[in-house]
């Protein structure tokens, strides 16, 4: 995952654990955008991308 000036950039690396954005495969080396409300597998885990506004704070 790289940081970019108003999000996020991720980048399947195409090792053991595949990555799905939205249920697509990425192909190795691709590099994707990632959106509020995306959701990332990872091997079993399933990850939804949640961006905050600059300086917010979660509590949980």
């Amino acid at each position: 995952m790289l940081p970019i000036e108003d999000g996020y950039m991720l980048r399947s690396l195409g090792r053991a654990n595949p990555l799905r954005l939205n249920g697509q495969m990425l192909a190795p080396g691709c590099c994707v955008r990632l959106l509020d409300g995306d959701e990332l597998q990872v091997g079993d885990y399933l990850l939804q991308v949640q961006l905050l506004p600059a300086g917010s704070t979660v509590i949980s």
